[in-house]
């Protein structure tokens, strides 16, 4: 009916889509490393972890292939850190795993 069409949220666009999108399997997860949405999440995760927010695992809970991707062979020391709350160490291993940032 019209009220729940008026309700519903918004779809959403741009790079938010884009991160969804990968959430959900839709993205390929080596093309996913050098997109905006990647670039997003890494963004989020940082924020989390800064702020030792424990919403970083679910994050990463809902990202895994594409954070195995794009951190490569630090992922399993990244997922325990993030897994043991050790988050000034996650975040240094995301740091140093990020890819570059894409030209503008």
């Amino acid at each position: 009916d019209a009220l729940q069409v008026a309700l519903a949220p918004a779809p959403p666009v741009g790079a938010e889509a884009d991160l969804q999108g990968a959430a959900m399997g839709a993205v390929n997860p080596a093309a996913f490393v050098a997109s905006p949405a990647s670039a997003q999440l890494f963004a989020r995760l940082d924020a989390l972890l800064v702020d030792d927010d424990a919403e970083a695992a679910e994050v990463l809970a809902a990202h895994v292939s594409l954070l195995q991707a794009a951190l490569g062979p630090a992922f399993g020391a990244f997922e325990a850190r993030v897994a043991g709350f050790d988050f000034a160490e996650a975040l240094v291993l995301l740091r140093e795993a990020q890819p570059p940032p894409l030209p503008r």
